[in-house]
C-alpha cells in the first residue's frame, strides 16, 4: 500500500517557529525584503489618521469646537515632520543594488 502525499501540505520549513528559522545572512538580502517608503503616502497618512483622530475626539466632547484653532495645524505639522524624516533617512542609505539585466547572460 503506498502512502498518500498531499502536494497542499505545509512543509516543516513554512510551519516552524520564526524563531527556528534562520535568519538573514547579509545586508544586500535585508535590504531586499524592505521597500522604499513612498512619503507622500506617509505624510498623508498620518495627516488623515490625525484629522480622523480630531474630528473623533470632537464627536466624543473630549475637545471643544474652539479648540479646534490651535489643533487642526496639529497633524500637517506632524504629518510634514515624518516627511522631513522619511526623506532625510533615504538620503543617507545607500541605494539598493540594481537587479541584473537578463540580457548580459
Amino acid at each position: 500500500m503506498s502512502e498518500y502525499h498531499d502536494p497542499t501540505a505545509p512543509t516543516a520549513a513554512q510551519t516552524a517557529p520564526l524563531a527556528a528559522q534562520p535568519a538573514v545572512d547579509t545586508a544586500e538580502q535585508a535590504a531586499r525584503l524592505l521597500h522604499p517608503v513612498n512619503v507622500a503616502h506617509l505624510v498623508m497618512g498620518i495627516a488623515f489618521l490625525g484629522v480622523a483622530l480630531i474630528a473623533l475626539l470632537v464627536q466624543g466632547d473630549v475637545v471643544d469646537t474652539h479648540d479646534l484653532r490651535w489643533l487642526l495645524p496639529v497633524p500637517w505639522i506632524a504629518g510634514g515632520a515624518a516627511g522631513l524624516i522619511a526623506s532625510a533617512v533615504r538620503a543617507v542609505r545607500p541605494a539598493p543594488p540594481a537587479a541584473p539585466d537578463p540580457a548580459d547572460r
